[in-house]
């Protein structure tokens, strides 16, 4: 499983979750609330990670400037 994730490292923050599910074939997940949510996006992992940038990029963005998305007890 490969996990992409920003922050610090004591809070870090989900963006998306790569799960192999055959030698050659992974699953896009993506985070809802606690949990991870399975995509019906099957493929090899090169082919995910374009999609994830191309297709949901907004998943990528900077939380930054989004206190609401965090659980650092500065925001």
């Amino acid at each position: 499983m490969l996990t992409v994730e920003s922050g610090p490292q004591a809070d870090p923050f989900p963006h998306a979750r790569f799960r192999r599910v055959t030698v050659h074939l992974w699953q896009l997940e993506m985070p809802h609330r606690t949990k991870w949510q399975p995509t019906p996006f099957r493929a090899q992992l090169g082919e995910l990670v374009d999609m994830l940038v191309t297709q949901f990029g907004w998943m990528l963005t900077d939380v930054t400037g989004n206190p609401d998305t965090t659980s650092d007890p500065d925001h």
